[in-house]
C-alpha cells in the first residue's frame, strides 16, 4: 500500500513478501531526480536514524536508477499467518507512523 507524504515522486509504502517472508514499511524516491534526492537525505542518515532509535536500509541502486528506497524490515514473519496479523499490522503503523514523522519536513526540503 501507497500512502502520500506530501510531495510529488515520494511516497511511504507498507509490503509484505511472502516468498521472502518478510515485511516492510519505506520511503520511496521516484523521477529523475530521486538518486540526488535520496543522497541529499542520505547525508542526515546518522540524524534520522538517531531520531529512529533504529538502522534503515538506504537502497544503493546505479547512480541513473530514477528509483531509490529507504526501509526497514521485519523477517523472518510469515505475512500470510492470519493469526499473525494484528502483530504484523500493528508493527506497520508503527514504522510507518515514525517514518512520516521523521521524513515529512526532510522531504519538503529537498
Amino acid at each position: 500500500m501507497s500512502y502520500t507524504i506530501g510531495r510529488t515522486e515520494f511516497h511511504l509504502y507498507v509490503e509484505k513478501n511472502s516468498r521472502e517472508r518478510f515485511i516492510r514499511v519505506s520511503l520511496y524516491l521516484t523521477g529523475e531526480k530521486a538518486g540526488e534526492r535520496h543522497d541529499l537525505l542520505e547525508q542526515k542518515k546518522d540524524e534520522i536514524e538517531h531520531e529512529l532509535g533504529y538502522s534503515l536500509e538506504w537502497s544503493d541502486q546505479s547512480p541513473t536508477a530514477k528509483e531509490r528506497r529507504i526501509a526497514y524490515y521485519r523477517r523472518h514473519v510469515d505475512p500470510d499467518d492470519e493469526l499473525d496479523w494484528s502483530v504484523q499490522h500493528e508493527w506497520l503503523a508503527t514504522h510507518l507512523n515514525q517514518l512520516h514523522r521523521v521524513f515529512v519536513q526532510r522531504v519538503r526540503d529537498v
